[in-house]
C-alpha cells in the first residue's frame, strides 16, 4: 500500500477518504492486498480519531463504512484473524486498541460468526487441553487492560462491551473462569460506584451489564457442577456473589442502577440475566438485605407492572414466569415481609393471573407460581386467607427446583441488550 499522507478539512471530508481507502478494495481477490487495505483503514482511523471518533457513534458510522464493504464481505473469514493477530493481541496503544477492538464488537454484533471466530483464533493451547492453561488470551489480555483502565473511559467502553459480547457467545471452561478473578470484579463494583454521578449512564450500564455475563457464565459452569466432579474437575463459586456479599453497605450504586436497568429494559435477554442475579441474591441469606428498602419497593412496582403488561405468547409466558420465581424469595426473604407496600394490590395480581377468564388458557407453570407465592407469602407471610383448592396438592415446587428452572432459563442467547426510560407506574394493578 505504501505510505499515504491524509489531509482533510470537515467531517465529511475525513469520510470521504475513508471511502477511498476502501474502494481500493472492491476488486481486490488476493487476501494479502485485503489485509494491507485493512491495515491502511485502521491506521486512518487510529490517526484521526481524536478529531472525528470521540462518541461511539463516530466509532460505529466509520467502522459500519469496513463492514458494509465490498472487501469485508468478500474477505471478513481472513479480515478478522489478520486484525486479531496483528492488532488486538499484540498491540499496548490504546488507541490502536481503540479502533481494532471496536471492529471486532461491531463485527460480532452483526455476526455471532465473528466472535466465535475470534474466540478460537485466540485460544491458547490449554484451553483446548482440558483446562491445562491460561485461558483465553484476548479474554484475558481485556481483563488486565480494564483493570489498568487503559486508555480511559472511551476506550474501556469498548473493551468492557466487547468482553460482555465475547462472555453471550462463550460458555467458559474453568480455565477462563480463572480469569474473572475477585479482585477483577471488586474492581469492576468499585467502578460502578465511582461512575455514579456520570451525566451518561451507559458506562456504568454496560460494567453492570459485564457482571451480569459473569455471574451467568458462574451459573453455567455450577449448573455442569456434577459432570464436572465426575471428570475430576474442580467447581468454582459464583464469585460475583462472593463480592457482593463481601461489600453489602458499601456498593449502593450497584443496587440502585440494576433495578433502574430492569425497569428500563425492553430486550428480554437483559431482562432475564437481571432476574436471574435478583434470584440468587434473595436466595442467599447473607444477601437478604443487600438491597435498601426503597430500591425493593420499585422493584416491587416493576414486577407488577411486568406481570401486567406481558402478552399470552410463549415468550411472554416464559419472562412472565421468571418474574414470578425472583418474586416469592423477594416478598418472603427480604426486609419487605415486614413492610406494608403494595400488600394488597399483590395480591389482586397474583390472583388476576389465574382468575378464570372466558377464552383465556392460563399457563400451568405460572398458575403452579402464583400458587406458590400465596400459600409463601400471602399466607405465610401476611397471614391471608390463600382461599385456594388442594393447595398443598398444587403447591409442590421445592426452593432447589424453582432454582434449577432459573438456572435453566435462556440468558446470554440475545445480541443487543438495551432499553428506553419508563417511569414505574406505581398504581399499577392488573385488572
Amino acid at each position: 500500500m505504501g505510505d499515504v499522507v491524509y489531509h482533510h478539512e470537515n467531517l465529511s471530508r475525513f469520510h470521504a477518504e475513508l471511502d477511498n481507502v476502501l474502494a481500493q478494495g472492491d476488486t481486490v481477490s488476493d487476501p494479502y492486498v485485503a489485509n494491507n487495505i485493512l491495515s491502511a483503514f485502521v491506521g486512518f482511523l487510529v490517526a484521526f480519531q481524536d478529531d472525528y471518533l470521540q462518541t461511539p457513534t463516530d466509532l460505529a458510522t466509520a467502522i459500519y463504512k469496513l463492514l458494509d464493504s465490498p472487501l469485508y464481505l468478500a474477505h471478513h473469514d481472513t479480515i478478522i484473524p489478520h486484525l486479531v493477530r496483528t492488532r488486538a493481541l499484540i498491540s499496548s496503544n490504546p488507541r490502536d486498541l481503540y479502533i481494532a477492538y471496536g471492529i471486532l464488537l461491531y463485527a460480532g454484533r452483526d455476526n455471532v460468526h465473528v466472535l466465535r471466530q475470534v474466540i478460537i483464533e485466540t485460544a491458547s493451547t490449554g484451553t483446548a487441553n482440558k483446562g491445562r492453561g491460561k485461558g483465553n488470551k484476548l479474554f484475558a489480555k481485556l481483563k488486565h487492560e480494564v483493570e489498568s483502565f487503559l486508555g480511559g473511559q472511551k476506550m474501556q467502553t469498548v473493551a468492557i462491551e466487547l468482553m460482555f459480547e465475547l462472555c453471550r457467545v462463550s460458555r467458559w471452561g474453568n480455565v477462563d473462569l480463572d480469569i474473572i478473578s475477585s479482585h477483577f470484579i471488586h474492581h469492576l463494583l468499585l467502578l460502578v460506584e465511582s461512575t455514579h454521578y456520570d451525566a451518561d449512564e451507559s458506562f456504568n450500564y454496560n460494567i453492570i451489564k459485564l457482571l451480569l455475563a459473569f455471574s451467568e457464565q458462574f451459573m453455567m459452569m455450577q449448573a455442569g457442577a456434577d459432570h464436572a466432579e465426575q471428570h475430576g474437575e474442580p467447581t468454582m463459586p459464583n464469585r460475583v456473589l462472593d463480592e457482593l456479599a463481601n461489600n453489602m453497605g458499601n456498593i449502593k450504586t450497584f443496587g440502585q442502577n440494576l433495578i433502574f436497568m430492569l425497569n428500563r429494559a425492553v430486550d428480554p435477554t437483559l431482562q432475564i440475566l437481571i432476574l436471574k442475579l435478583l434470584y440468587l441474591v434473595f436466595t442467599t441469606p447473607i444477601l437478604h438485605e443487600f438491597f435498601y428498602t426503597n430500591d425493593l419497593c420499585v422493584l416491587v412496582d416493576v414486577i407488577l407492572r411486568e406481570l401486567c403488561a406481558l402478552g399470552d405468547g410463549h415468550d411472554d409466558d416464559s419472562l412472565r414466569n421468571t418474574y414470578l420465581r425472583v418474586l416469592t424469595p423477594l416478598l418472603v426473604n427480604t426486609q419487605i415481609r415486614h413492610t406494608l407496600y403494595k400488600r394488597d394490590a399483590i395480591h389482586r395480581a397474583l390472583r388476576s393471573l389465574i382468575a378464570t377468564h372466558r377464552f383465556v388458557t392460563v399457563n400451568a407453570t405460572t398458575q403452579r407460581l402464583v400458587r406458590r407465592v400465596l400459600v409463601e407469602w400471602w399466607g405465610g407471610v401476611c397471614g391471608g386467607a390463600i382461599g385456594l383448592e388442594d393447595e398443598e396438592e398444587q403447591v409442590t415446587v421445592t426452593g432447589m427446583e424453582e432454582k434449577g428452572k432459573i438456572e435453566g432459563t435462556p440468558g446470554m442467547t440475545s445480541v443487543a441488550m438495551g432499553g428506553v426510560e419508563e417511569e414505574v407506574d406505581r398504581g399499577v394493578v392488573c385488572a
